[in-house]
């Protein structure tokens, strides 16, 4: 609280009391200086014709000089303010400005790579599955050459097979009408044999015959010559 030239008597009465540059000591960050010079001039020190200062019209002087320094204080501050704001707001839109775009061209970057690579992996992969369907073609063919071939030699197969019957049935039958055919001919031989036996037993019996009737012929030839 400033301190004034007002001092209570002992009956209670105020006073106007003298004040010197000490006692304003400490307040002048509260009040500017050229009305602490005034004061000091007018109010502390007092007038050159040695007059008390009234106080009602030095502290209205005082307030509205303090009003006027303190709105003057306000705009100044407020001016600073808005420059700071605004400095601030375009330093900070400039940064997020930066920021966005380095973002862009980051993900943009980024986008591209990703196209580039998938786009090389798609083609990759392209061409590997190209390899794949002209190997699966080749082994396909491959598979469908072994079946035909396997097909030809069933055939071939089934053909001799075929063929080992037929000649099986054939030698078969030309065995069986051979055995008729020897059972035959042993049989007309065996006939002959049996014929020729029989001619020559009779042979043999007639010849036998003659020779024991010339024997006998003979013995009784001699008893009579």
């Amino acid at each position: 609280m400033l301190k004034t030239n007002l001092k209570r008597t002992v009956s209670g009465k105020l006073k106007h009391i003298k004040l010197t540059s000490n006692d304003l000591q400490g307040y002048s960050d509260v009040v500017p200086n050229f009305c602490l010079s005034d004061i000091t001039k007018s109010i502390i020190e007092g007038s050159n014709n040695g007059r008390e200062y009234s106080f009602d019209a030095g502290m209205s002087k005082l307030l509205k000089r303090f009003k006027a320094d303190l709105n003057e204080v306000v705009t100044v501050k407020k001016n600073c303010m808005e420059e700071f704001v605004k400095d601030s707001i375009k330093q900070t839109t400039n940064k997020v400005s930066e920021a966005i775009k380095v973002q862009i061209e980051d993900k943009g970057k980024a986008v591209q790579q990703f196209k580039s690579e998938f786009y090389s992996m798609i083609q990759q992969a392209a061409k590997e599955l190209k390899k794949m369907k002209e190997i699966e073609e080749k082994i396909q063919n491959l598979v469908t050459l072994k079946e035909n071939e396997k097909e030809n030699e069933r055939k071939v197969y089934f053909l001799q097979l075929q063929e080992f019957k037929r000649l099986n049935d054939e030698f078969c039958k030309d065995m069986k009408h051979l055995d008729l055919s020897h059972s035959k001919q042993y049989s007309v031989v065996l006939d002959e044999m049996r014929n020729d036996m029989t001619q020559l037993q009779k042979k043999m019996l007639m010849e036998t015959q003659q020779k024991e009737m010339g024997n006998i012929r003979k013995h009784l030839k001699l008893p009579l010559i």
